[in-house]
């Protein structure tokens, strides 16, 4: 293969690798980060995110 002849598959192998490298960090980021946020929104005084985040009125 010469430089600069991709074909369709090499690009969509390299969605699939990026997207899976995408999807492992996030997720593990995602759980880490979010009981901090939602520490720091109860304690800003924010109207009604104790009551969405327990689910109930």
């Amino acid at each position: 293969m010469k430089p600069g002849e991709y074909r369709l598959v090499d690009y969509w192998r390299m969605v699939l690798y990026l997207g899976v490298l995408v999807i492992a960090v996030s997720v593990p980021m995602i759980i880490w980060v979010r009981p901090f946020l939602w520490m720091k929104l109860d304690d800003a005084g924010v109207a009604g995110m104790t009551v969405f985040r327990s689910g109930g009125a």
